[in-house]
Formats: structure tokens, sequence, C-alpha cells
């Protein structure tokens, strides 16, 4: 068993996304613009990743173009981009601002059973044994979420409700969780009702699809108020593009091959450990203080990892 292995491949994909998107979130949390403004630009700015890297690689190893997926490809894709990207991320940039990024992140914690659930009805992903490492998982992550670090991890900016946050933080994940499946069967070909099936689309392809859609549906929703956002964008561009280069382009891009070589109960609690890596980005770079709770959470969550993934190669 080698880094070849689907499974092996998916978990490393799945852990390196939490990463990313543990850096990402902190990120996003201390830029002074408007959530679905943040997140219009690093669906835009990842996009023009994306295509960078694909002209790159067509000089290597050749390639066509995305059109020639299919059109049951695009559909999922297309459907996965307006819940989980243009809809699901403003939600939890939202839930970020207003809670900061680890009590955004516990409300994240339905993601991966909702996820298995949708799964497991629409892609006949039975999670079997992987429940009980699903739940120590998310039984770690959570004990890492509830240590306490002060008020530097939240900015303060744009502020609400934590009734707001809360329900930004939920409509998010449930985004999220639907958005992942239809990822999946977009990955596939699947499909779609009324189409025929298309040949599976290659990671990198299907991220530029989402990333492209969400960021051609936020222009049209938002283009009244598009020269205001520029105007409040320009003095965080740094900030966004290492925002938007670190939690999207590479997020998204791992996050695809996490969901296509692993069943997503799997891939979706991998994710989920974003918080683990939070707590030791928080000290590293703003100096907060980590305690013997927080580790032992992150002990447990990482038994729980193995435990999953144990039981993703015995199912």
């Amino acid at each position: 068993m080698g880094f070849t292995d689907p499974l092996v491949l998916g978990t490393a994909a799945g852990l390196a996304t939490a990463l990313c998107w543990a850096g990402g979130s902190l990120l996003f949390s201390r830029i002074a613009v408007p959530a679905a403004g943040m997140n219009l630009f690093k669906n835009g700015f990842g996009s023009l990743l994306i295509i960078g890297t694909l002209c790159v690689l067509a000089l290597f190893r050749g390639g066509g173009p995305v059109v020639t997926y299919g059109s049951s490809a695009w559909a999922w894709l297309a459907l996965s981009s307006v819940f989980g990207l243009l809809i699901g991320d403003t939600l939890y940039f939202r839930s970020i601002q207003i809670l900061g990024p680890r009590k955004a992140l516990v409300m994240s914690l339905s993601v991966p059973p909702l996820a298995a659930l949708a799964s497991w009805w629409a892609l006949g992903e039975e999670p079997g044994g992987r429940w009980a490492g699903m739940a120590v998982t998310l039984v770690g992550v959570a004990w890492v979420i509830r240590e306490r670090t002060g008020n530097d991890e939240k900015p303060g900016i744009y502020p609400g409700s934590t009734v707001t946050g809360v329900f930004c933080a939920i409509g998010g994940s449930i985004c999220q969780a639907v958005g992942s499946v239809w990822s999946k069967l977009g990955l596939r070909g699947d499909a779609f009702p009324g189409l025929e099936a298309s040949p599976a689309m290659p990671e990198l392809d299907a991220s530029l699809v989402r990333l492209g859609v969400a960021f051609l549906a936020g222009l049209i929703v938002y283009a009244r108020v598009l020269p205001r956002w520029i105007a409040a964008m320009r003095p965080h561009l740094g900030r966004l593009m290492l925002a938007s280069t670190l939690g999207t382009f590479f997020g998204i891009w791992l996050s695809l091959v996490a969901y296509r070589n692993t069943p997503l109960s799997i891939a979706t609690t991998l994710t989920s450990l974003t918080p683990v890596f939070v707590i030791p980005l928080l000290r590293i770079f703003f100096g907060t203080r980590v305690s013997w709770r927080a580790c032992i959470g992150v002990v447990v969550a990482l038994a729980g990892v193995l435990l999953l993934v144990e039981g993703g190669f015995s199912g």
C-alpha cells in the first residue's frame, strides 16, 4: 500500500485541505470586507489561478478544454457551486466574522454526518463501521474548539448577533454537505436528470467549473454593490490573494481529490479537522496560549482519524 492507493491519497488530501482551510479562515476573518464580497473575490481569484495552472500543465502533458467533459458533469458541479461555494461559503464567512473561526467551526461539525447520510442515500456509500471513527474524531475536534483563547481570535469586524452567526454557520454546513455530494456526482460524471452520463472529470478541471460558476453567478447577484466592494477590497488585496490561494485554490482542489478517492463520510470528517490546525496557527502567528486540554483534544481527534481510515480500509 503506497501513496498512490486511493484511500491513502484521499486521506492525505483531506488532511491537507483542513490545514489550508484553517489558514484561510484565520486570514479571511481579519479582512474588513463584507462576507459576500470576500467570497466573490476568492472565487474569481481562485478561478484565475486554476486557469493559469491548467495552461502550464497543458504545455507539458497536453489536454483538452474543460467543456469537453459533458453536460451532466457540468450540471452537478454547477449545482454544487451555487449551493456550496456561492451560498454556503458566504454564510460561513459571515459566521466567522460574527463568532470567530473556532466558534464558527464548531457549528460546521454537522457537515460530516449530514454528508454521510446524503452520500448513503445518493451514492450508495454505506458508512458501516466508519460511524465510530467519525464520532471519535468529531468529539476530539469539539474538545479543541471549546478551548478558551481570549478575545484576540475575534476581530470585531462587521459584528452581528450570536443568533445570526449560529444560523449562518448552520445554513453554511447544510449547503456544504449537499454540495459535497453533488461535487462527487459531477466528478464521476453520473447522469443528471434528463441528461446522459459524462466522462469523469479531473479534480482541477472540476475546481475551475465550481469556482467559475460561483464567480459568474456572484457577479450577476451582486452587480449593484460591486463598485463599493471593490473600493473596500483595495487596501486588503495582498491578504485576500494569500487567503484565496491557500483556502480556495489549494483547499477546493485538494477537497475534490479527497471526495473522489474516499467515501464522503471519511473525506468530510477529515476536512472538519480544520480547528485542530487553527489552534497551533493561533499560537504561532498570534501568540495565543494552548492548554493541555486542547492538546488532549488533538490526540483524541487524531485517534478518531486512525479509526476512521482503518474502517475505510476494512469497509
